[in-house]
């Protein structure tokens, strides 16, 4: 037969399992701990070059995690100006890249010729996406919209810049 203190102390052992399982579970499911595979790599190499010149007419042929790769690697920034009809619209903001002194990449798209409304979900025209080397908590780099006026754009691409350098004197 089990006496009281046999009980007392499986009783004990018990609760201290249940709530072992119980705080793993929930540190697991926090993200607090790695999941129990691990992570396997893709197999799939970034292999991008940074653009000759800082413009492009019909973008720049990379795609958003090419241009996250290079905005980190280089301290760069991308702005991505997609439109569906005309690419006039962007007329007031399509030589801001000259105001950075060779940081930021501007390239006007349109929506057919590129992946990145697609990647990013963009479904209204004209949009300005703004692809930096800014740190933030979900991703080495930072990924911002602006709206289509000078004022928004930089202050789109002065947020996504890690370090903001020679171009404190137009972001502040």
């Amino acid at each position: 037969m089990v006496d009281r203190k046999q009980q007392v102390l499986m009783m004990g052992g018990g609760l201290m399992v249940a709530f072992g399982f119980m705080f793993m579970g929930a540190a697991s499911l926090s993200g607090l701990t790695p999941s129990g595979t691990p992570q396997q790599d893709s197999g799939q190499q970034i292999n991008a070059t940074l653009p000759e010149q800082n413009y492009a007419e019909n973008g720049f042929g990379l795609g958003v995690q090419e241009q996250a790769y290079l905005s980190v690697n280089n301290q760069v920034v991308f702005v991505n100006a997609i439109y569906q009809e005309d690419a006039e619209v962007f007329s007031d903001i399509e030589d801001i890249h000259e105001e950075f002194d060779g940081r930021v990449y501007f390239s006007k798209v349109n929506e057919s010729d590129t992946d990145i409304d697609s990647d990013l979900q963009v479904s209204e025209f004209p949009e300005i996406i703004v692809v930096g080397d800014q740190q933030t908590q979900q991703s080495p780099y930072s990924l911002k919209r602006a709206e289509n006026n000078r004022e928004s754009v930089i202050e789109a691409i002065c947020g996504s810049m890690r370090d903001v350098g020679d171009a404190a004197a137009t972001c502040y």
